[in-house]
């Protein structure tokens, strides 16, 4: 049977050594016409780029050398001295740009990976053994587990992969680990080797070396394109060269920005290709459901990965440091469920008693499930329907992941001081997991909102007004105890469900912007004049209009809580009016930060001009002065701080925000400005940023709180 010379770059997906737990029909396995033609394309494409390449490179070098040596072997005659000029001025410039992309070798962080070996994990690497005999697959060069979310084949690339093979290593992510059981682990890694059986991995590594010496052309600046940078600054511009050669650079650097373009598309195209493929190794070994189950179950475990890094950044601020990063991600993906009251987030919906049917388990109208042509992974349910297209049932193996491992728990640890050391400077853990889970609780408590708050108040700022023209408002209402409580009921129940659905229509087509310190709600402005209404969002409101009905709506949530916190007596007045004030106040200086942001920024860039006029040193200092003046009086002057998980008796702001009190304007009055006290002060204004908008969540989680305790007590007291 004839066989095309492009079968040398397609997956074998043959019968692989020993039996299949599943039987999956013949031709569910053979490739498409589609895929090869992508390959073929992908392979000519590349041809051709090192064809060019080295041509004009080849071209560049050769006639350098030709020019020269025919200037030094004999009389030099009027074209030696165009060809000399030719060569210094043009060719070997060109060789000089077209050289660089060759000496870029690409190496892997390992930098948070472990190499796992056959001595320490026994029965994992019995298990890889196995399953690559039964795919049909190579074995890893080297196995690592990191601590993502993740599972994949990496290898170093330098110009030397062009001629000999790459070395494949296996990664494993214990966060991975975290959420699948046995059989969907087993899917994931049959993928991950289907990736090792596929002879187009060769073009994959072609590719990887490729786009490394395009992206080193366009992207790397060396010290060869800072001196020219410097030179062109000079009185006598370097003679005009530094402008040729720039001229030479960017056209270079053009051709192959578009050049890497376009072989980056193409990549991507044949690269889901490859996935598809992966994924009839996956299905071969393991039916139908396992590697869509682990699909559904990864998407919610990076979900909680991510909220997990933050809470652990977070709680170093307080010199707080696990001892086991998984603890923490595991107990976050149960409570999320339980916080947002939908205890089936990220979990594959069960099997149906009738072996030859299934539920689907994503849908294609999901935003996330948009593709993209750049995206090196088909969306996920075209990933199912194509692993389900012969549907064979799986029967699970329901035990951890985890049990694959001798000693799980020395590996977490591990990794978890290196995740310690990488983000947060020592590595050494301070607190139990469990105990410092009790903390991250209570900060659950206050920063996660429940679906309906995060909707109607995550996305926005409260709309404060004037405080005291509120709170003389609240302390005048005559309405009695039975109105108000009507209106409360109201406003908290179908008001509000309104608000979440009005709001939930048009996020995908709003988008924040900046505004003045003037007290009021972070305006929201419609994009869909630039650009099409995405599926599912009303972009038929007046951003305006919206604006006015949600300050309302805030005008009326703040003065129903106040009249009831006034006639429930004791200090409960006082208390929500402080958390009003604190939480205006944070809002106030989260806005002014974020418009004086630019102007801190085109300081730190014009101090590094050594021909500044009279005008731009004197905006310098009175931005400097100025900025400085606030934020002294907003962190040290400010209302005080209400109770809040975790802070102690701080006396002020500027205590919980900065590590350091802030740096001192003195040398600034004085008329003087050095990069030390720049870079001390640009550094904690950027300290003050995050931990800002940390505490503006942690604040607006806690007023929320607050506001619901009252109307308990008041529905208590009206019993």
């Amino acid at each position: 049977m004839y066989r095309s010379w492009l079968h040398r770059f397609v997956p074998a997906l043959g019968p692989a050594p020993g039996s299949s737990p599943v039987s999956v029909p013949r031709h569910a396995l053979q490739l498409n016409g589609a895929y090869l033609l992508r390959v073929g394309l992908l392979a000519l494409a590349l041809v051709s780029l090192l064809v060019l390449y080295f041509g004009a490179l080849i071209l560049s070098v050769a006639a350098t050398v030709v020019v020269v040596t025919r200037v030094l072997s004999g009389p030099i005659q009027l074209d030696d001295i165009v060809l000399g000029s030719l060569t210094v001025l043009l060719l070997l410039p060109l060789a000089l740009v077209l050289l660089k992309g060759l000496f870029h070798r690409q190496k892997v962080d390992r930098s948070e990976f472990i190499e796992l070996s056959a001595e320490s994990e026994p029965e994992l690497f019995s298990y890889l053994i196995d399953l690559s005999k039964r795919a049909g697959a190579p074995l890893p060069h080297r196995v690592y587990a990191c601590p993502q979310v993740n599972a994949g084949v990496f290898f170093d690339a330098s110009l030397l992969n062009l001629i000999f093979p790459v070395r494949k290593n296996l990664l494993i992510g214990l966060g991975l680990i975290n959420t699948l059981n046995r059989t969907e682990l087993e899917a994931v890694l049959a993928h991950e080797l289907g990736h090792f059986s596929q002879r187009s991995m060769r073009l994959t590594h072609y590719v990887y070396v490729v786009a490394e010496i395009l992206r080193q052309l366009v992207e790397e600046r060396d010290p060869i394109d800072r001196a020219l940078a410097r030179w062109q600054t000079r009185w006598h511009r370097g003679l005009g060269l530094p402008l040729l050669l720039n001229t030479i650079t960017a056209l270079v650097r053009g051709i192959a920005r578009r050049a890497l373009s376009a072989l980056e598309r193409l990549d991507a195209s044949v690269s889901r290709q490859m996935e598809l493929h992966a994924d009839r190794v996956a299905v071969r070994l393991t039916g139908s459901d396992a590697l869509v189950h682990a699909l559904k179950r990864a998407d919610w475990a990076d979900r909680c990965y991510a909220q997990t890094c933050y809470d652990l950044e977070q709680a170093s601020f307080e010199g707080l440091r696990t001892d086991d990063f998984f603890l923490h991600h595991e107990e976050l993906m149960h409570s999320m469920r339980e916080r947002l009251g939908d205890t089936t987030l990220g979990l594959p919906p069960a099997l149906p008693d009738d072996p030859q049917r299934f539920d689907w388990v994503f849908d294609p109208a999901d935003a996330g499930e948009r593709a993209d042509l750049f995206d090196s992974h088909p969306p996920h349910h075209v990933r199912e329907a194509h692993a389900r297209h012969h549907y064979v049932r799986t029967d699970f193996d329901e035990r951890s992941a985890w049990t694959l491992f001798d000693d799980p728990q020395s590996l977490r640890h591990a990794l978890t001081r290196g995740i310690n050391a990488l983000e947060f400077g020592e590595a050494a853990p301070t607190h139990h997991a469990h105990d410092l889970q009790e903390f991250l609780d209570g900060e659950h408590a206050e920063v996660l909102l429940n679906p309906r708050e995060k909707v109607v108040f995550g996305h926005r700022y409260v709309e404060f007004g004037q405080l005291d023209e509120v709170f003389d408002a609240a302390a005048a209402e005559d309405s009695d105890d039975q109105t108000m409580t009507a209106w409360l009921q109201d406003l908290i129940g179908p008001t509000l469900d309104q608000a979440a659905e009005r709001l939930a229509s048009q996020l995908p087509q709003l988008t924040a912007q900046p505004a003045a310190a003037h007290g009021n709600a972070r305006p929201l402005r419609s994009s869909a004049g630039a650009r099409p209404c995405p599926p599912g969002a009303d972009c038929g409101r007046d951003p305006q209009a919206e604006q006015r009905w949600f300050a309302q709506l805030d005008a009326d949530l703040m003065h129903a809580h106040l009249v009831i916190a006034a006639r429930l007596g004791d200090d409960t007045l006082n208390e929500l009016e402080a958390r009003y004030r604190f939480h205006d106040h944070l809002q106030r200086l989260a806005r002014w930060m974020r418009k004086h942001s630019p102007s801190l920024a085109r300081v730190t860039h014009l101090v590094a001009d050594e021909e500044l006029d009279e005008d731009a040193i004197q905006w310098i200092f009175e931005t400097l002065v100025g900025t400085h003046t606030t934020l002294d009086q907003a962190l040290y002057q400010g209302p005080p701080i209400p109770s809040l998980h975790g802070f102690e008796d701080e006396a002020s702001l500027g205590e919980r925000l900065l590590d350091v009190p802030l740096v001192d304007a003195a040398p600034l009055m004085r008329g003087e400005l050095n990069n030390q006290w720049l870079n001390l002060y640009v550094g904690q204004w950027q300290q003050l940023s995050e931990r800002l908008d940390h505490l503006r969540r942690k604040s607006l989680g806690a007023m929320l709180a607050h506001q619901r305790d009252l109307v308990e007590r008041w529905e208590a007291r009206q019993r």
